[in-house]
């Protein structure tokens, strides 16, 4: 038997050049941006926990991905496992620094004044929070309601104003679910604080931001400096990471099991920790039955 043509990029069908490129660039990322959390981290919350979920990397051989299945199922294994350890790492970030940090950790107490603690927490929920609305979805419930309350709504307090009827809708979309008279109590809290201002009554009562979250020249170069790089870091990743929209093609019709490929693969057309998770995993499962088949043979 005649051996078979190796596979390159230049004579690979369509849609195996797509996948090798979202494979190769997933791997490219956690290649940098796993060594890259990890000395974010080193360099300020391991006083606080010494032990965050790091990502792990994905070995990634050209060769091998282009013309071995069973290599191929084996790196999208891998792969679904790192975008499992992205969330994590995520969720490390933001439950250290909104549950340990911000609850007067002598590091939080020691390197902002009074006045810039009171605006930092609901300047990285509008950073964290307002920004990655599905991390939010998913991992909200550590967070003091608050701060996810300010987070998600900030654009709208800011420019125009939200009711308390429009603030639990907006709740509701991230599936957060909270009795009326439960959000009045937080936004009231809001209010002593100084953080919103309210006009009107019942479920019409309307909410504006009152304060501007700005820092002092000082508590701003400080969180710049150690806050905001975690909070950048993760914000830069999901939405590269997650992003595997290149993926939402259509095989060509020799591809055994073409109906599966096709009911998974319009998922990635969504952005985001569930869709990506999905293509993957099932991409990995189909090749782990195609190599099983061929085998075999």
């Amino acid at each position: 038997m005649s051996k078979k043509e190796d596979i390159t990029l230049e004579n690979a069908d369509d849609f195996l050049k797509i996948l090798y490129d979202v494979a190769s660039k997933l791997a490219n990322i956690m290649k940098t941006q796993s060594p890259r959390f990890v000395h974010l981290w080193e360099q300020y919350l391991s006083k606080i926990n010494p032990n965050p979920h790091i990502p792990r990397q994905i070995p990634f051989d050209k060769e091998k991905f282009l013309n071995d299945d069973e290599y191929k199922a084996t790196t999208l294994r891998i792969t679904e496992g790192a975008i499992v350890d992205l969330f994590y790492a995520i969720k490390s970030i933001a439950d250290v620094i909104f549950t340990q940090y911000f609850r007067d950790s002598e590091s939080f107490l020691t390197d902002f004044s009074e006045e810039d603690r009171k605006i930092l927490p609901y300047l990285c929920a509008v950073e964290l929070h307002g920004k990655l609305l599905e991390f939010l979805m998913l991992e909200h419930k550590n967070i003091p309601l608050k701060y996810i309350v300010l987070g998600k709504n900030h654009q709208m307090l800011k420019i125009k104003g939200i009711t308390l009827a429009e603030t639990v809708n907006s709740l509701k979309k991230s599936e957060i679910e909270i009795e009326t008279s439960d959000l009045k109590r937080v936004l009231d809290e809001l209010e002593q604080e100084g953080m919103i201002q309210g006009s009107g009554e019942g479920d019409e009562r309307e909410y504006t931001m009152k304060t501007t979250l700005e820092l002092s020249p000082e508590g701003n170069a400080k969180y710049k400096e150690l806050i905001y790089p975690l909070l950048n870091w993760s914000v830069l990743n999901w939405r590269s990471f997650y992003n595997i929209r290149e993926l939402n093609v259509t095989p060509s019709e020799d591809y055994k099991w073409l109906s599966y490929l096709t009911k998974v693969l319009p998922r990635a057309a969504t952005q985001g920790f569930r869709a990506a998770h999905y293509v993957i995993k099932n991409l990995a499962k189909y090749y782990e039955m195609v190599s099983e088949e061929e085998n075999k043979e």
